[in-house]
């Protein structure tokens, strides 16, 4: 069954922003200093939270468990598709959506086709693996679950150990697309999740 999230791994005690900040520089991996696009932003989130190992992204399914897959890389592109997913979510299709991974060893695309309240997933692969099954079906609640959810562990990570970036003006208007602002809204409301 086709599964995605983010897994909270550890909380860091007494983490400091500075400090980290410092360390990094001083290892010469410099962090994106023109955080100037949603990109460049949740680039830099991401790869922050993967240096921590503050979460994990998971994704299993399609005879894979888990997938080969990353904080730092697959979820920051994944992030760019979210909120077109979440749209093709609130309008009940019509059309086909499509998730691409890339990164070497995990090329593969995810197209959810939404019928009603059931969501066909065909996941096609780029490799020499194949899927089996090749299709997975889900319940649009769930899968629109899943992917809020996703959403606000990344929004609550990044508040809770980078201020800097949850301020970030482009961040900002990322949070506040329609499709995520009404999920971040609703499951912070409904859930002692954050």
């Amino acid at each position: 069954m086709f599964e995605i999230g983010l897994q909270k791994n550890r909380s860091l005690d007494n983490f400091s922003l500075e400090a980290y900040l410092d360390e990094r520089d001083r290892d010469g991996e410099p962090g994106n200093q023109e955080l100037d696009s949603v990109q460049a932003v949740t680039m830099e989130i991401c790869g922050r939270l993967h240096d921590l190992k503050v979460v994990e992204f998971v994704v299993r399914g399609f005879g894979q468990y888990p997938w080969a897959v990353d904080v730092w890389y697959d979820l920051s592109m994944m992030l760019e598709e979210v909120p077109a997913l979440f749209e093709c979510i609130d309008n009940n299709g019509p059309d086909a959506f499509t998730l691409n991974y890339a990164a070497q060893g995990t090329e593969r695309s995810l197209i959810f086709t939404i019928e009603g309240d059931r969501v066909e997933i065909i996941c096609e692969s780029r490799t020499d693996w194949q899927p089996d099954p090749r299709v997975e079906i889900s319940d649009l609640k769930t899968l629109d679950e899943m992917f809020s959810r996703l959403l606000l562990t990344l929004v609550s990570e990044t508040g809770r150990y980078f201020p800097d970036l949850i301020e970030n003006r482009y961040f900002k208007e990322w949070r506040r697309l329609p499709p995520l602002k009404k999920r971040l809204e609703n499951l912070a409301r409904t859930e002692d999740y954050l």
